[in-house]
């Protein structure tokens, strides 16, 4: 990959998924992560100062737009003539978020090798245990969010405590909660990948 791609590194390639992510985003919460991990990334790659100008290169968004999005989220974010502070940036999102303290979570199921932990800790996401198996007993009052990599029972489900604010299901079995949740079956997000690939339209579809 790096013959094909030598002047490619890591953190451009992440800024650039990010890009196609950022077309999407709609509401200030969902625009708020994004900016969180964008100025975390320019922060550890050394950038001291971004200008909108050249956010909005990186995300393939309008400069007005993206001044729009920051001063829509934090107050005078930016001077004439230089820029966004990566750092005063980074810090005050990171407020915003409460993750000016340590977010816990545990993981139940085996750790996906997609999972960053070292970018996680950077961002104040701590991995506090990860188990083969469920037990609530894992489930402290200093954890906020789980991530279930593996089924498990609806009995098992229901009693998370009310202490875990959030969930991040990657097992592929459907649970039911009014508590923040995201379901990712990995099935259908392959399947809709392979369909980009084909660019069909409808009429082939049905030929």
């Amino acid at each position: 990959m790096n013959d094909i791609l030598p002047n490619i590194t890591k953190y451009d390639m992440v800024i650039n998924r990010r890009a196609i992510e950022m077309k999407s985003y709609k509401s200030w919460q969902e625009k708020l992560g994004f900016y969180y991990n964008y100025f975390g990334l320019k922060r550890e790659n050394g950038t001291d100062c971004v200008t909108a100008q050249e956010i909005a290169n990186d995300i393939n968004k309008s400069k007005a737009n993206v001044s729009h999005d920051l001063a829509n989220l934090i107050k005078n974010p930016g001077r004439k003539n230089y820029g966004y502070n990566t750092t005063f940036i980074f810090k005050q999102l990171q407020k915003l978020m409460h993750l000016d303290r340590p977010c816990g979570i545990v993981i139940i199921g085996d750790c996906p090798s997609f999972i960053d932990l070292d970018l996680l800790k950077k961002r104040n996401f701590i991995i506090k245990d990860q188990r083969d198996t469920f037990s609530t007993d894992v489930l402290e009052t200093d954890v906020q969010l789980l991530i279930l990599t593996m089924s498990i029972t609806k009995e098992e489900f229901d009693s998370i405590p009310k202490n875990i604010c959030g969930i991040v299901n990657l097992s592929g079995t459907h649970y039911e909660t009014t508590r923040p949740y995201y379901e990712i079956d990995l099935f259908t997000v392959l399947s809709n990948l392979w369909l980009d690939t084909l660019d069909l339209d409808a009429e082939q579809i049905k030929e």
